[in-house]
């Protein structure tokens, strides 16, 4: 099965990709990774036809972003009339939509905040150290557990 994806990028047609075996054909709005050259990059299912390309040309998408909604057919004009609007291509319109790519993934960072004086990981790994600055780590470090400092 053939879908036209708009490439977050700067072109300004959807290209035709194919699904692999298996993969249900994402609703248009739904965003996806496709390649494009050498590289592996973000795109939007978009309502265009699907060119006729040979079909020893058609790449494959490799993923389907589920983690969050899908651009809405008036959000998909919107990118249109803004590319018209502005002379830009409509995929780096569509890129602006996504200005945050690592949100498609649903994978979230948590940083942990220690409170002052709190005892360090110790089994961190850190710089290697002289002998004076281990030594001198080495009594920061017992100073802190003892609350000496």
């Amino acid at each position: 099965m053939r879908i036209s994806i708009l490439p977050a990028t700067s072109v300004d047609r959807a290209y035709t990709y194919g699904l692999p075996e298996g993969m249900e054909a994402p609703a248009p709005g739904t965003y996806v990774q496709v390649p494009l050259g050498p590289r592996k990059i973000l795109g939007c299912v978009w309502d265009d036809a699907p060119d006729d390309v040979p079909d020893a040309k058609i790449k494959d998408i490799y993923q389907i972003f589920t983690s969050v909604p899908p651009l809405s057919d008036v959000q998909r004009r919107f990118v249109e009339r803004v590319a018209d609007y502005t002379v830009s291509p409509k995929g780096e319109i569509l890129k602006m939509f996504i200005s945050a790519p690592k949100a498609l993934t649903g994978v979230r960072t948590i940083k942990k905040i220690a409170p002052l004086g709190a005892d360090p990981d110790l089994s961190r790994h850190g710089p290697s150290l002289t002998e004076d600055q281990r030594e001198a780590a080495d009594h920061l470090q017992e100073a802190v557990r003892s609350g000496r400092y």
